[in-house]
């Protein structure tokens, strides 16, 4: 036996119902780990159809597109004035709901998506705080799409705002390149 194979494990994963993956008090073991993890994981692909959570996806997105431009009406009016600026900045928050909606219905981890070039390309063509809060938006809109949630949350704020502490000296345009 090779070292590649010797992690493999032989047993199928087979859930059955009505069967208790993992007891109040007691703690995970690396087996009922994976089994609530595929657990989830399945639940999430054969999910039907809600009106009920469309409808309350729906309204979420619409609260948070509504924060997002209170914040650019009342804290940045010069970007909240111009049509092209405001259009730039949707199109980067749902360009990358877009992305992490097509990655998981075809079966790819959105962390495979590179969020950290939306705080990146907002620093360039506006101030820190405007890509910060817009990178905020937009990790909160792809969470929609994801199974583990807060997971996804805690993993993708934690680089965006290191990015952006990274080039908060940038001045120019031509100095994100190097």
């Amino acid at each position: 036996m090779t070292n590649k194979t010797k992690f493999v494990s032989k047993k199928k994963l087979i859930i059955t119902t009505g069967q208790v993956l993992a007891e109040y008090g007691r703690k995970l073991n690396s087996e009922s780990e994976l089994m609530i993890k595929k657990y989830f994981e399945e639940e999430q692909k054969t999910r039907t159809f809600s009106p009920q959570l469309f409808i309350s996806k729906f309204i979420f997105c619409m609260i948070l597109f509504s924060i997002l431009l209170g914040y650019l009406a009342f804290f940045r009016s010069s970007i909240f004035g111009q049509n092209k600026q405001v259009g730039f900045i949707f199109l980067l928050v749902t360009s990358a709901s877009f992305a992490t909606f097509i990655f998981i219905k075809l079966d790819v981890h959105p962390y495979n998506i590179t969020y950290v070039l939306i705080p990146i390309l907002l620093r360039a063509f506006f101030d820190t705080r405007t890509a910060l809060f817009t990178y905020l938006t937009s990790v909160f809109f792809c969470s929609l799409f994801v199974v583990y949630k807060y997971e996804f949350i805690i993993m993708e704020l934690f680089p965006g705002i290191a990015t952006l502490f990274l080039i908060v000296e940038v001045k120019k345009r031509s100095q994100i390149i190097l």
